[in-house]
């Protein structure tokens, strides 16, 4: 994606995050820019390109520093929140069914709030129900409720089901039904009246975190929102539909979740380029890393997971296939492959890649000890490795031991000698493998069902899959 970039200190990753979106709303794939490393500067370049693109421009050699663009230029919205982020920390506070059914004269929080997204006071009630009771009008409630209903859609249906990314088959509605002696806020899906007690976790999440802090926050596409702890409350197969629901809802939305947890069911094994770990130092320090590739000196990359975690590998990944691969980019090429693939062959789901970190030491000579520890690990350990000299050598001083090695140039075409041999000319290209960019390989795996990809390069994932998987 990214021909060239100079003295970009410290904004790799916003970079090519902005390149990848530029490039799939716009299909530019080859820049050649320069700037200083100031997000200012950085994003008065982005300006300029856009602007270079819309109006269909020769694209300058070098953009502009950030006095040279003006003041009043504007990068689209979908785009801003890269720059700049509002961080919020949310505490849940979970509603129930009989929060949406009170007295009038003891208003729930819930139907407080509801009525503040209306840009109503709940006070407004109060004196209704005054008025009701000194006039004694039957059609006084009914048409103030009719009112309201009005502005339901518009106001709180509307973003409801856009950021819960419903169909429209499952659209939520909410009707406000005042009677005189009860004020209720009725849910509906479709037409079918439902019961949010019945709903699901991951609803009932949503439910919470929508009317609790959506509305009481200032909450923009790059918000990030930490939380401590969160679904300790929840069963486990709750918990791994809250940790989708995140996902899917921070996708859409453009938000940021940063989730300190010691459960092993927030975490997603085809997703642990998503983990921070926190780790203290002999003097007591705590360091953040950002790689779970490079912590530790073996081949266990996943062991300091679990250690943290306090619980076994049978946890986590004790129903998977478990394949270890050289690194973290084979990592992300594959398991986003197999993501897409279990579309078509729901098989390939037990497959869980885990890299190892390399299989040559300093001197290139093949790393033994790899084999000891991947031996300890799992009885029948599986490595996946290169087809290139030092993958043919590792399997040479493999045999004789537990550990299965495949390389790739096995019963497959003699090109395929690396991971991103397996893509297309085309793809290869447009997705630029060749670099062999970490950051990149991750990218592309968070988009796999958006990417397009053509048969060939699906092809060629799905052997190497087939090949592990011993088919």
């Amino acid at each position: 994606m990214v021909k060239y970039i100079e003295n970009n200190s410290g904004v790799n990753r916003l970079i090519r995050e902005v390149m990848y979106r530029i490039e799939r709303e716009y299909g530019e794939n080859t820049w050649h820019i320069s700037f200083s490393g100031d997000k200012r500067d950085i994003k008065n370049a982005f300006i300029q390109k856009i602007k270079e693109l819309e109006e269909g421009s020769k694209p300058a050699t070098t953009i502009p520093s950030a006095t040279a663009v003006p003041s009043d230029a504007a990068i689209p919205s979908e785009l801003e929140y890269l720059f700049s982020s509002k961080i919020f920390s949310y505490r849940q506070i979970s509603i129930t069914q009989a929060d949406l059914n009170c007295q009038p004269d003891k208003l729930s929080p819930f139907i407080q709030s509801f009525f503040r997204i209306l840009g109503k006071d709940s006070n407004e009630l109060a004196d209704l129900y005054q008025g009701f009771a000194e006039n004694d009008a039957k059609n006084f409630l009914k048409k103030y409720a009719a009112k309201v209903n009005k502005e339901i859609p518009e106001q709180i249906s509307k973003r409801f089901n856009d950021m819960y990314f419903c169909g429209e088959d499952e659209e939520y509605s909410f009707e406000l039904d005042l009677e005189s002696n009860r004020v209720e806020v009725c849910l509906y899906r479709g037409d079918a009246p439902l019961i949010l007690d019945n709903q699901s976790t991951g609803f009932r999440w949503f439910f919470d975190f929508f009317f609790n802090f959506v509305y009481n926050e200032d909450l923009t596409p790059g918000s990030i929102i930490v939380m401590d702890e969160p679904a300790t409350n929840l069963h486990v197969s709750g918990q791994i539909e809250l940790r989708k629901f995140l996902k899917e809802l921070a996708k859409k939305n453009g938000l940021t979740f940063v989730i300190s947890t010691h459960s092993p069911f927030l975490i997603d094994c085809d997703h642990l380029d998503e983990l921070r770990l926190m780790q203290r130092d002999d003097q007591g320090h705590v360091r953040i890393e950002n790689r779970f590739d490079m912590t530790g000196n073996d081949a266990d990359k996943f062991d300091i997971i679990l250690n943290g975690l306090t619980v076994g590998r049978h946890v986590m990944a004790g129903s998977k296939y478990t394949v270890f691969v050289e690194g973290i980019t084979d990592y992300s090429y594959l398991t986003a492959f197999k993501l897409l693939l279990s579309k078509e062959n729901p098989e390939y789901e037990k497959l869980f890649f885990l890299p190892v970190g390399g299989i040559t030491k300093r001197n290139k000579a093949p790393n033994k000890q790899i084999i000891d520890a991947l031996c300890e690990i799992d009885k029948d350990p599986i490595l996946l490795v290169d087809g290139d000299g030092a993958g043919k050598a590792f399997k040479e001083i493999a045999e004789g031991t537990k550990l299965t090695v495949f390389s790739l140039s096995d019963d497959t075409n003699s090109k395929h000698k690396v991971i991103e041999d397996l893509f297309s000319k085309e793809d290869g290209e447009k997705y630029n493998v060749k670099s062999k960019d970490v950051n990149e390989s991750i990218m592309f795996k968070r988009n796999i069902f958006e990417n397009e990809i053509s048969d060939e390069t699906k092809k060629n994932f799905k052997e190497v899959l087939d090949k592990v998987m011993g088919g």
